[in-house]
């Protein structure tokens, strides 16, 4: 008896040991974001977010592209297409929004690895990690532009506190221009450049170096840094002394203290 083959699911999530993966699986689309590839980076940050055991997430995309952007043959025509005005701005709310909101208030380091398009909305998501480690051969541009649309999935947001200035903020979503890996790694959208082979494996360590890390200590630092350029420099002391009253008196600070002394690597456990 035969059966059909079940379809692949657009989005991979895995666990190896401390490193939680959310992987973008649609690679005949570019990876582009449709409602089920949304839905399942937000259940794949969830189930991660949840899960005491995972430290630190790589995010990434298979196959040639990251993110080629939002899936136009989804969004924009056929069945499923919002109606009007109020259609669309109920879509991006409940779609677009909440996923950003969960990733840019997600309170575990989250590194991104991005190779060939990372476009519009596959920019916006990169740009929600932590720490984006780039192929040769990627290709970032805002794109929204180029079809009439406007920046969303936090675009806006984003990309000034990304970029060295407002002003090429403004450069990169008015003109959609390509920017290549060189720049990237000037402007800041990429934070390592590698050799498109060795994209996973370096992606990979890195991520697993945070996975192996202080997780209190982690938290702390991302949730501090996360708000600092909102709040005035008291604001910042007041959660830096906060965040110190917590990890001093915790199992791992005296497992790090110990194992700088001992010279040996230290073994976290969260505690």
């Amino acid at each position: 008896m035969s059966g059909s083959t079940p379809a692949a699911p657009a989005v991979v999530v895995e666990r190896e040991g401390r490193l939680g993966v959310v992987r973008l699986n649609r690679p005949t689309k570019l990876n582009s974001l449709d409602a089920e590839a949304i839905q399942g980076v937000r259940d794949g940050f969830a189930a991660h977010g949840a899960d005491d055991a995972v430290t630190a997430v790589l995010l990434e995309g298979e196959g040639r592209s990251f993110c080629a952007g939002g899936d136009q043959s989804s969004g924009s025509q056929g069945a499923g297409r919002p109606d009007g005005a109020y259609g669309w701005y109920c879509y991006l709310a409940r779609e677009a929004n909440s996923l950003v909101r969960q990733l840019v208030g997600f309170d575990k380091p989250v590194v991104a690895a991005v190779q060939g398009h990372v476009y519009g909305a596959g920019m916006s998501l990169a740009m929600m990690a932590d720490v984006v480690v780039a192929a040769a051969d990627v290709r970032f541009s805002t794109a929204y532009l180029r079809i009439a649309n406007k920046p969303d999935f936090g675009a806006t947001y984003l990309l000034p506190r990304r970029v060295p200035s407002l002003s090429v903020a403004k450069d990169l979503l008015f003109t959609c221009r390509v920017v290549e890996a060189d720049e990237a790694l000037r402007l800041g959208l990429a934070n390592r450049v590698v050799d498109p082979g060795r994209l996973r494996a370096e992606a990979r360590a890195l991520a697993g170096e945070l996975a192996d890390g202080p997780p209190q200590s982690l938290r702390i630092t991302k949730q501090i840094l996360d708000r600092s350029l909102d709040c005035d420099l008291e604001t910042v002391l007041a959660m830096e002394a906060l965040g110190h009253g917590i990890v001093k008196v915790s199992k791992d600070h005296a497992e790090g203290v110990a194992a700088f002394f001992a010279k040996r690597a230290p073994t976290f456990t969260g505690e």
